[in-house]
């Protein structure tokens, strides 16, 4: 299994890894990612989040490596794993120092794009790496220190040639789980559908929610999201949004810009049989919406 995908190819291609983590001092989050525009001009960036700043910062191609073999993932100084990452950034105004351990990494039971992973020339891929594990370690950005005992992280990435034209995401992990879902317009065989794919992870058991499996969208609006498949019913609701500009694949280029809640009081209840497997008012949750 090839772990980076853009060795050969030359034009309008992005790939990206999401690091979210949250410790007693806060929740920060990463994405270091690799791009080729429509002209062929090949770069790399790193996206640093935290509840009081974004920023970015550019590297050159040289700059940039990613292993086949296993997940690997270096821009400068800086290194990102599934076992951890390490940050060291200069950039202007911006310092970030500082190690990451992550440990009981929750792998998915399988491919989240599931018999859509083989189907090829799909404008958006997106992969689940971690659904849930423990953070150990300590950063510094730009003076705020960040610690992290057992702290909680999430991972995950997507690749192709543009984010979906309209689409919506939620992510929250808690005390022994989490949650992912999301809703996105999908260009499919020269129509566009619909498309949704998410989990629930609870007490050592993935519940996979997809659009393959037969999900069912029965309302999909910024401030609910109402679902069910087979016997399990999810809503979400969103409470209070804290947004801040992030910038986006668009033909490889990212220069489109998205909101997003790091942060944010969002709603989640998942019932199965008629039974509340899940009911969790979280301040912690994750939030973009862009349909």
């Amino acid at each position: 299994m090839s772990h980076f995908h853009g060795n050969g190819k030359h034009s309008a291609y992005f790939e990206g890894w999401y690091f979210k983590q949250t410790g007693e001092d806060g929740t920060a989050a990463f994405i270091p990612a690799f791009h080729i525009n429509a002209d062929g001009r090949k770069w790399a960036s790193l996206q640093v989040i935290t509840q009081q700043t974004v920023f970015d910062v550019e590297y050159s191609a040289q700059e940039f490596h990613a292993a086949q073999s296993r997940f690997l993932v270096e821009l400068g100084m800086c290194r990102f794993s599934r076992a951890g990452c390490r940050l060291e950034i200069k950039s202007g105004e911006h310092k970030v120092t500082g190690i990451l351990n992550f440990e009981e990494i929750k792998k998915p039971k399988y491919d989240i794009m599931g018999p859509f992973a083989l189907v090829p020339f799909m404008e958006c891929r997106h992969k689940v790496i971690s659904l849930h594990h423990r953070v150990e370690g300590q950063l510094l950005i730009d003076g705020k220190k960040y610690r992290f005992q057992q702290g909680l992280g999430y991972i995950e990435g997507d690749r192709g040639k543009s984010f979906p034209r309209g689409y919506c995401w939620t992510q929250c992990y808690f005390t022994g789980g989490s949650i992912m879902l999301s809703v996105a317009e999908i260009p499919f065989a020269g129509r566009r559908f619909i498309g949704c794919v998410g989990f629930i992870y609870l007490n050592g058991k993935e519940h996979r929610l997809a659009t393959y499996l037969g999900v069912k969208l029965h309302k999909v609006t910024k401030e609910e999201i109402r679902l069910s498949q087979g016997n399990i019913q999810m809503t979400v609701r969103l409470i209070e949004e804290d947004s801040k500009p992030l910038k986006a694949p668009r033909q490889g280029s990212m220069d489109r810009i998205i909101h997003e809640s790091l942060t944010c009081t969002v709603f989640y209840e998942v019932r199965k049989n008629g039974k509340t497997l899940l009911e969790l008012y979280s301040q912690n949750a994750g939030f973009e919406w862009d349909m």
